[in-house]
């Protein structure tokens, strides 16, 4: 099971850094009020599960939320979403140190990941 786990986190930083160079090349990168957005979306997420507890239905909520609100964002959160859920929010807050240069919280973010 360790052998298992070390190789779903090389594979979690392999994907990162695939995602960052592979997103590197696009013309619109992601700017600091795009994390901004990204942040607020999970707060409405957040307050969405709180009132259903549907986890299922936040998830699509969460993903339809940044295909419109933030689209230049979706393919540094489809690498992020299929990674472990463990490291979710932390392959979040690197991708946030590289593409804006600054330390990223969102605790919305943090809570929503905890729970998958």
């Amino acid at each position: 099971m360790p052998d298992l786990i070390v190789f779903l986190r090389k594979l979690s930083f392999v994907s990162l850094v695939i995602c960052i160079g592979a997103c590197e090349a696009s013309s619109s990168k992601p700017s600091s009020a795009d994390f901004d957005t990204l942040c607020n979306i999970f707060i409405d997420v957040e307050e969405e599960y709180k009132k259903n507890e549907d986890l299922a239905m936040s998830r699509a909520h969460l993903i339809q939320k940044i295909q419109t609100e933030i689209p230049n964002m979706y393919d540094d959160f489809h690498h992020v979403f299929n990674t472990i859920p463990e490291e979710k929010y932390q392959l979040y807050q690197e991708i946030a140190q590289v593409r804006i240069n600054k330390k990223w919280d969102c605790p919305a973010a943090q809570s929503f990941y905890s729970r998958m």
